[in-house]
């Protein structure tokens, strides 16, 4: 496809998108198939010689949407949609076009602090503690994009299990995993599914408290899980709160769990606001968040209220010293001359 071509077929596209988005109310929201209903449709193996564009188009329009499950109808009232919008279409090809991968500062200078700069903004709008926005004066926190919610939390374990482990060991030559067995993570019954998951591929064990009637954690059966646990030896060092629960939409009793968390040695407190945290750019919502400031480290979804298209997970840490020292690396070939000035951000390391 040259220049030309691409002009022709990405206004094509433009016009499949916008007709779509015009008639989706039109549609039924769920396809009318049964699973393996698209293999027979679809060629066995990778095709040989190219198609036209028009053909292409045409398999998507016979052979794929009608299997397609339409979240942004009207009508659609599962799970969470996320907020497609045509700015946000049009942003997803800006930066699809021009195809940089901001893990470097030299790699995209303006890409990365471009992100920086954003993710303040984010967390400036939402009433976020100001120990995660990177230019608040003496922030040692910021944010970083990340695909998902699910990856926000397992990254946000592996860097606590990582900080506790560090000063367990001290001076001494332990590995690791010697310290895992001991170590315990807690978390509502009714949070999201993937922290149960980011503990399994962790290694870390990991307690579900029971919910109230509206479906919040009770922070009476928290503290009294930890109590236990240490009482027999064990080492709590991670709790994560909901705010906006899968299941109910519940707020977490975030101030409670986070006061309490601070009395415990070597716990870090998560805060899961992929979907009601986002309600927060709304200054009269943010009482829902009160205690937000305990927070080690947060995550929000501008995908699930704000007409970002998915995937966007925005998540800051309140010291990005103690992500870099979780998660950095330092291969030659990703050294530059400006990697230890402060503002030279290297996203690679979060």
């Amino acid at each position: 496809m040259n220049v030309e071509e691409f002009r022709k077929h990405g206004k094509a596209l433009i016009d499949f998108i916008a007709d779509y988005s015009a008639n989706i109310e039109k549609i039924d929201v769920l396809p009318n198939v049964e699973p393996g209903f698209l293999s027979p449709l679809i060629p066995d193996e990778i095709p040989h010689d190219p198609e036209s564009f028009e053909n292409i188009m045409k398999d998507v329009s016979e052979k794929i949407m009608p299997g397609f499950t339409h979240e942004h109808h009207p009508k659609y009232f599962a799970y969470y949609t996320s907020g497609v919008s045509f700015p946000g279409t049009l942003g997803d090809i800006l930066t699809s076009g021009l195809s940089v991968g901001v893990f470097n500062w030299i790699n995209c200078p303006a890409g990365t602090e471009l992100e920086n700069i954003v993710l303040d903004w984010f967390a400036k709008a939402l009433g976020l503690p100001t120990h995660f926005i990177s230019d608040s004066p003496g922030s040692v926190g910021g944010g970083v994009l990340q695909n998902s919610a699910s990856e926000c939390i397992l990254i946000s374990l592996l860097i606590a299990r990582a900080h506790v482990i560090e000063q367990l060991k001290g001076d001494s030559d332990l590995h690791d995993s010697v310290f895992l067995p001991k170590l315990v993570a807690y978390t509502s019954e009714d949070a999201h599914y993937s922290m149960e998951k980011a503990a399994k591929m962790s290694l870390t064990r990991i307690r579900l408290i029971k919910t109230d009637s509206r479906g919040k954690m009770r922070v009476d059966l928290f503290k009294e899980a930890v109590l236990n646990d240490i009482n027999n030896g064990l080492i709590p060092f991670f709790v994560m709160a909901t705010l906006g629960t899968t299941g109910s939409a519940a707020y977490d009793n975030v101030y409670e769990i986070g006061k309490f968390s601070k009395t415990i040695s070597h716990m870090w407190f998560h805060i899961d606001g992929a979907y009601g945290a986002n309600a927060f750019i709304l200054p009269e919502m943010r009482r829902f968040g009160e205690g937000m400031e305990y927070a080690d480290s947060m995550n929000v979804n501008a995908c699930k209220m704000l007409l970002v298209n998915f995937e966007s997970s925005a998540m800051w840490v309140k010291d990005v010293m103690i992500m870099k020292k979780a998660l950095s690396a330092h291969p030659v070939y990703l050294q530059h001359d400006n990697e230890n000035k402060v503002s030279a951000i290297d996203y690679r390391n979060s």
